[in-house]
């Protein structure tokens, strides 16, 4: 039951970051900080409040197959917004290229043991 919960708090801070993604500004100016953890102190922000429940309600009570699905879901989700504002010129070019690899490689890493599981 904590890990369906887990689950949706998760899905639910996903869905926050892709609306606040679609209204930040398409220009140079643009952050990925303050797109996935905004500009207040982390408890003072809602979305990293609802991140850390999440995780570690995922991590206690739900399977690692369960954790590394979301781990992969997220980071092939960060690697399409990566290409897509390296393609269209959105933020730093250098940026968008290391998030670019390490989104990749993190979700190499998680497919791998996921479906070694």
């Amino acid at each position: 039951m904590l890990s369906i919960i887990g689950i949706a708090l998760y899905g639910i801070w996903l869905l926050l970051i892709i609306l606040k993604y679609n209204k930040m500004p398409k220009n140079r100016n643009f952050s990925y900080k303050t797109t996935l953890f905004g500009d207040l102190l982390w408890y003072k922000n809602l979305r990293n409040i609802l991140l850390i429940i999440a995780s570690f309600t995922l991590l206690f009570f739900a399977n690692l197959k369960t954790f590394y699905l979301l781990l992969l879901i997220t980071t092939l989700l960060l690697l399409y917004l990566s290409i897509r504002n390296f393609r269209f010129k959105i933020g730093l070019p250098g940026v968008s290229l290391i998030i670019c690899v390490v989104s990749l490689l993190t979700s190499i890493g998680s497919a791998y043991l996921l479906f070694k599981m």
